[in-house]
């Protein structure tokens, strides 16, 4: 075997060489401070597979001797000074398939030779200062299965060319200045996985286009100026799996086609003009592991649908105006702790009580800051898990009248009130998937409810007739039951302190007491206010010294108990 020297000078003006054998079948030279390079004992090299020039300090370089060299397949030069290059020489490489000018100083560069390369698959051009490139030579590059332009000068570039490079798999146009862009020639790209349009000064950008690209795993368009963007051509698009529309202007994303991304698992929405989003839709792929939603506008947040998600693991809600949360999903995931989570203020709240949580994860349980929260959801399929949970943990029993009053409420059937059921009665609801028998079996609870006397709490009389004829009938029998369960009780006064519990437990005290703002007792001197509002109806309140109180009857302890929650909450 033969040897031959890469020869040159390093930024001193010294001297400097590589010595290789003339079988290499690859050299690679980085780090030696070349500032310039003779290649010319390369043509020697005919089993030459590989070059790779990188970090060195070259400023500039002739290719004309690689012209002869019948296996190269790859080419480096990136992280060197190269101001310009001349592409020429590649034109006679048939085997060329790879070629890396990232990190260097080109303002420009003439891509025509690469159209004679057959082969040509990887072009990377990343972090130079080009402010204009024509792909058109490209058209030819049937092969091309990787194009990176990001870290340029760019203000606009023509994608026309990219149509007919149907095997492309990866195209990076990030952190450049374009303001506008033509996406149309991606449509035929079916094999396209990743997109990176981030860091670019774009407005309003129309991503039609992307429903083409069946194959595309991940779509990033972080830091950018978008103020609106319309995500339904992404339904196309099976196989998502990393969605980032970070650091933006959005005011609003409509969640609902992301519905058929089966394989989504990260959604980064963080920093945007948001003040409200509906998390609904990914329920149904339920295969989400991250969302990050930090400083946004957004005030309120139902995390019901990460229930779904199993494999989820990361919630990020830094900065919101958030007040507090309800966790309880969570417990359906993934998460095992807070360390998984930023939060950051807000309160975390659960139905669910401190020893249930802290045997199911103690982690978790430490970072929750309410438990036995009557926290309110109004998704059925939620319901219903959270209805077997409940249950299997032996959860307090208030708690299955809540999960029935969401039951109605998930249904529109919330001028139903409040149901006193039994634990027989809400676990039909966690397994029954016919909606019609649901609601026939609702409608049967509540006809017996009030057929008994019992409570008609929050129930809407002006709507019943919608329901169903049958407690149509009952509508006129309300008022009634209504005046006879005040006339019924008892309110203690104990040492001028008021226990209203039982006057809650009626449905006109409820409503009285809701409006003015009650707790479960007050002090005698603001029993007056109350007194004047029923007055207003006819109606006195029964009250006794030194007593105990008497409830409505037909109420069970359960119920009594979940009114008391309510009112002190």
């Amino acid at each position: 075997m033969s040897e031959i020297s890469i020869s040159g000078y390093n930024g001193r003006g010294e001297p400097i060489s590589h010595i290789v054998g003339t079988d290499a079948t690859e050299i690679k030279v980085s780090g030696v401070d070349f500032v310039s390079v003779d290649l010319s004992e390369l043509s020697k090299c005919k089993s030459l597979k590989s070059l790779n020039l990188w970090n060195n300090s070259l400023s500039r370089i002739d290719l004309s001797p690689l012209m002869n060299l019948p296996q190269l397949e790859e080419i480096s030069l990136s992280i060197n000074k190269l101001r310009n290059i001349d592409l020429n020489p590649l034109a006679s490489i048939s085997t060329l398939n790879t070629l890396r000018l990232g990190s260097n100083s080109l303002a420009s560069l003439d891509l025509s030779p690469l159209s004679y390369l057959s082969n040509f698959s990887e072009l990377y051009l990343s972090n130079n200062e080009i402010t204009h490139v024509d792909l058109q030579p490209l058209k030819d590059c049937d092969e091309l299965r990787n194009l990176y332009l990001s870290g340029n000068r760019l203000k606009s570039i023509d994608l026309t060319a990219l149509s007919n490079c149907e095997k492309l798999i990866e195209f990076d146009i990030s952190d450049n200045e374009i303001e506008e862009i033509e996406l149309q020639p991606l449509s035929s790209l079916k094999s396209l996985r990743y997109f990176n349009l981030s860091k670019n000064p774009i407005q309003y950008l129309d991503i039609s286009a992307l429903s083409g690209c069946e194959a595309l795993e991940v779509l990033l368009l972080f830091d950018m100026s978008l103020r609106i963007i319309d995500l339904r051509p992404l339904a196309n698009c099976h196989n998502l799996d990393d969605l980032d529309l970070s650091y933006n202007q959005l005011q609003f994303v409509n969640l609902e086609p992301l519905q058929s991304c089966v394989n989504l698992t990260q959604l980064n929405i963080r920093e945007n003009s948001l003040e409200s989003i509906d998390l609904t839709p990914i329920s149904v792929p339920a295969s989400l592991g991250f969302l990050d939603l930090s400083y946004t506008n957004i005030s309120e947040l139902q995390l019901y649908p990460l229930s779904f998600c199993s494999s989820f693991y990361d919630l990020q809600a830094v900065g919101t105006k958030i007040d507090s949360i309800d966790v309880t999903p969570l417990v359906f995931t993934l998460i095992n702790t807070f360390d998984y989570m930023d939060l950051g203020g807000i309160t975390t709240l659960t139905l669910l009580n401190e020893d249930v949580v802290t045997e199911f994860n103690p982690e978790f349980a430490e970072d929750v800051d309410q438990f036995d929260v009557p926290v309110f959801s109004n998704h059925f399929e939620y319901i219903r898990k959270l209805i077997d949970f409940v249950i299997l943990n032996d959860e307090d029993d208030w708690k299955l009248i809540h999960i029935m009053r969401d039951v109605l409420c998930s249904l529109d059937l919330e001028s139903l009130g409040i149901l006193d059921i039994s634990q027989s009665d809400l676990m039909f609801f966690a397994y029954e998937r016919d909606i019609d028998q649901v609601k026939s079996k609702i409608i049967s609870l509540f006809l017996k409810q009030i057929e008994r006397n019992g409570s008609s709490i929050l129930v809407d009389v002006s709507s019943l007739s919608k329901v169903s004829p049958e407690i149509s009938l009952l509508v006129p029998e309300i008022p009634k039951i209504r005046d006879q369960e005040v006339a019924k009780i008892l309110i203690p006064i104990v040492n001028d302190t008021v226990d209203l519990k039982p006057l809650l437990c009626t449905a006109y005290g409820f409503q009285i007491c809701s409006a003015i703002g009650v707790g479960t007792s007050c002090h005698k001197s603001e029993l007056i206010t109350i007194e004047e509002a029923f007055n207003q109806l006819d109606i006195s309140i029964p009250i006794v010294t030194d007593s105990k109180g008497v409830y409505p009857s037909g109420q069970s302890k359960a119920f009594r108990d979940y009114i008391s929650i309510l009112f002190s909450t």
